[in-house]
């Protein structure tokens, strides 16, 4: 039986944001606003959706300033935030002795000033080596003058060059990790750097592994990154869904279990399910008619805890918002299926920035299709996401291979 993965989440938080001049005087990097919002919002609500929901922030420049944030952020998504504020700068593999105490086995360890829009599950899950420190997302840069180079042999890491002197393609560090806290035993003083003191020892010791991703990305550590993240957040943002009816009814009605691991059917949920989430589409589940809010929530735990090991996860279960007057009459368990949907979508179309005319719907209900039109859903798939075939839908959908 797998220990389910885990969910603790470290954000390095801590630096000074020198290279944006005034703009950090008075106020740390993280919490500089994109599209209105601090941007540390912004990459806690990204891993929030992973299932993430025990964070702790290393800070250092302005920390009080985080802490007060953190208690808005913990309040609203109701999680677990620690700010751990260090008295002197440590450096970003030092910040980690000041939270020694507080780290699990395992976390996963992220820059507080960028998103790598990547399926974070995926990282955790990718690397099999139990001898391994850590795993960390790579992407592919045209020009790497700005950052150093990081060499692959399969997904081995093997080394990390210093920034080149002239421009030219290459790997370079995402800014993700996931990493065992056995790293600790590898920084002995203060302070000390993950980039330049860490990383190259354990890769050198063939002990850290990289995985390259295509995804989107955006940080705000330069004046220019920082306008042109103002301006391109609401497209970096904004995701094609698929939209799944009644997961958890398959789920259940299945007995399919995350402990299970011989669930050929969770299996192959889990697998289409994940073919989304790496393509860096949302999952949403649309409940039955007679679930509420309080009813999705339950749902949106339930699945998640049996997927989360696979590396998949839905984002939202879209649900119908019931008057108190409705709850008492029960009208709501007498509410036909086929005339909700469209309300049910209602709800992630409002809470959440989707690319609707790019989106996909997936029923047994070929009645639905009528209402999904009047949303701007053009793709309807008619089928159960546990089918043979959802997959092979979903890639020739998708125009993306499984």
């Amino acid at each position: 039986m797998k220990n389910e993965l885990g969910r603790q989440c470290v954000i390095l938080v801590g630096g000074k944001g020198s290279r944006l001049g005034a703009l950090t005087k008075d106020i740390p990097k993280p919490l500089l606003e994109v599209d209105n919002l601090p941007f540390l919002h912004h990459v806690i609500s990204n891993t929030f959706r992973f299932g993430f929901t025990d964070y702790i922030l290393l800070a250092g420049y302005l920390g009080d300033h985080l802490k007060a944030f953190s208690k808005s952020i913990a309040s609203k998504l109701d999680v677990d935030i620690r700010v751990v504020i260090e008295q002197e700068m440590a450096g970003t593999a030092g910040a980690l002795l000041y939270a020694k105490d507080m780290l699990s086995d395992e976390f996963l360890m992220l820059n507080g000033d960028s998103i790598f829009d990547i399926n974070l599950l995926d990282l955790a899950t990718k690397n099999t080596n139990a001898d391994s420190i850590g795993s960390l997302a790579l992407r592919y840069r045209e020009d790497t003058l700005r950052f150093g180079v990081v060499e692959l042999d399969g997904n081995e890491i093997c080394a990390f060059k210093e920034k080149p002197d002239t421009q030219g393609a290459g790997l370079v560090n995402g800014g993700m990790y996931w990493l065992c806290n056995g790293i600790l035993s590898y920084i002995d003083k203060t302070p000390c750097s993950l980039e330049t003191d860490i990383f190259p020892v354990l890769a050198e010791n063939k002990l850290l592994h990289g995985w390259v991703y295509n995804n989107k990305f955006i940080d705000i550590g330069v004046p220019e990154d920082l306008v042109n993240a103002r301006k391109e957040w609401p497209d970096f943002e904004k995701k094609p869904a698929v939209f799944l009816i009644d997961l958890l009814e398959i789920v259940q009605e299945n007995n399919l279990d995350v402990h299970n691991e011989n669930s050929k059917k969770l299996h192959e949920i889990a697998k289409s399910i994940k073919f989304i989430n790496d393509n860096g589409w949302y999952v949403f589940n649309v409940s039955g008619a007679g679930i509420d809010q309080h009813d999705g929530r339950f749902i949106y735990t339930e699945v998640n805890k049996r997927l989360r090991n696979s590396g998949a996860h839905i984002d939202d279960v879209c649900t119908i918002n019931f008057s108190d007057e409705q709850k008492r009459k029960n009208t709501k368990h007498h509410v036909k299926h086929e005339n909700m949907s469209d309300v049910r979508i209602a709800s992630c179309i409002r809470d959440w920035s989707i690319n609707i005319s790019s989106s996909i719907f997936i029923t047994n209900n070929e009645t639905d299709s009528e209402e999904l039109h009047l949303h701007g859903i053009n793709k309807l798939i008619i089928g159960k996401v546990n089918d043979i075939n959802i997959s092979e839908l979903l890639e020739e959908t998708m125009n993306k291979k499984l």
